[in-house]
């Protein structure tokens, strides 16, 4: 997968980036805890306006800060 953008098909707005995640930032998230502030979410489900489906997990606190520069290369 290439990094890509979501653009709505109705109205042409900006909907979401989509960027494939290292799998060393990978494996950091996964074994970042549930419990604090600096780990990781729960697993959640995530629907798109467009229909897509998601199964995501959000980085906290220094997880997020440890994976932000992943996800901006």
């Amino acid at each position: 997968m290439e990094a890509h953008d979501i653009i709505d098909q109705y109205d042409g707005k900006f909907v979401a980036s989509v960027k494939p995640a290292s799998p060393e930032m990978v494996k950091l998230v996964l074994g970042a805890p549930e419990e604090g502030y600096d780990g990781r979410s729960p697993w959640v489900w995530i629907r798109l306006c467009n229909g897509d489906l998601i199964l995501g997990v959000f980085p906290q606190g220094d997880t997020y800060l440890n994976v932000e520069r992943d996800a901006q290369e």
